[in-house]
């Protein structure tokens, strides 16, 4: 969890594509990235397939960063090594599988995220 001002102030995003963009941004100096995944893609093995393979070329020139992704599919997960993966599917069927047990836990996380 990123917090406070100093955090905060060297926290860049920039979007593009790997690997045309590596110079643009740094990547010597990059201590983590994040790979999100579209969670309303049509085809979700393939867009996870690509996700890893941007990853991990991303990896290769800079291997003290951290890789943070979401992947659609929980089988992306097995070939996610490496990294620290959270697959959406699985996040969200936990989330309501949880709420048969605890009423009302969807919207207390969720307003702990809003806050």
């Amino acid at each position: 969890i990123i917090s406070g001002e100093v955090a905060v102030s060297r926290l860049q995003m920039l979007r593009g594509s790997i690997p045309s963009d590596l110079d643009r941004i740094a990547i010597a100096r990059v201590q983590a990235f994040f790979f999100l995944g579209d969670p309303l893609h049509p085809n979700p093995l393939q867009h996870d397939g690509e996700l890893l393979l941007r990853a991990f070329e991303t990896h290769k020139n800079n291997r003290d960063a951290e890789l943070y992704m979401t992947v659609l599919n929980p089988e992306s997960l097995n070939t996610a090594t490496g990294t620290v993966a959270l697959c959406y599917t699985s996040f969200k069927t936990g989330l309501l599988a949880k709420s048969t047990f605890c009423p009302g836990v969807i919207p207390l996380i969720g307003n702990l995220l809003i806050s």
